[in-house]
């Protein structure tokens, strides 16, 4: 008898519906990577897209670099899971959250766009050498 494949279906899936089950009886919030990478952002919890798991292979070329590491759209969309399950009540629509309201949060530092790649120094008021003098 051949054994079942360990690939993200037949192992991950499992894991993660564990997880989120463990989370939901013991009230702790959790974000469920799994789901979220395959549906878009606010739509993963539905049951009603539960084709789209079959169908739309996609989140793991746009997600993953090699079946396992987050690509920088996997890290984004993983950011964007982690501040909504931030930002939600305690009990939402039978999701837990934390209510922190991070995304209302002051910004201590300015954000990475507005930073001189080549002069730092200049975006936070510090006399830092410019990047341009480590080149040589």
């Amino acid at each position: 008898k051949q054994k079942k494949s360990r690939d993200n279906e037949n192992v991950t899936v499992l894991y993660a519906e564990a997880c989120d089950k463990v989370a939901h009886t013991t009230g702790v919030p959790i974000v469920n990577l799994w789901k979220g990478m395959q549906l878009p952002a606010k739509n993963y919890d539905d049951d009603d897209n539960s084709s789209l798991f079959e169908s739309n292979q996609q989140w793991k070329v746009d997600y993953l670099s090699d079946g396992v590491h987050l690509t920088p759209m996997g890290n984004y969309r993983l950011y964007e899971l982690v501040i909504e399950m931030l930002d939600q009540g305690v009990v939402e629509k039978g999701k837990s959250g934390l209510g922190l309201a991070v995304s209302a949060l002051p910004r201590a530092y300015p954000d990475h766009s507005l930073v001189d790649g080549l002069d730092p120094g200049k975006t936070f008021g510090t006399d830092m050498l410019p990047i341009s003098k480590f080149d040589k």
